[in-house]
Formats: C-alpha cells, structure tokens, sequence
C-alpha cells in the first residue's frame, strides 16, 4: 500500500482471484 505498485499488483490479484471465482 506505500507504493502504487503493490496496490495495483494487489487489485489485479483481487480481480483476478474474484473473476476466477465467478
């Protein structure tokens, strides 16, 4: 969360598990 990066690398994960899971 300090750096954009990781919050985005954590988004995309999130989505990604999320869509996987749909």
């Amino acid at each position: 969360m300090l750096w954009p990066m990781l919050e985005a690398l954590i988004r995309i994960r999130s989505h990604l598990k999320a869509s996987d899971i749909c």
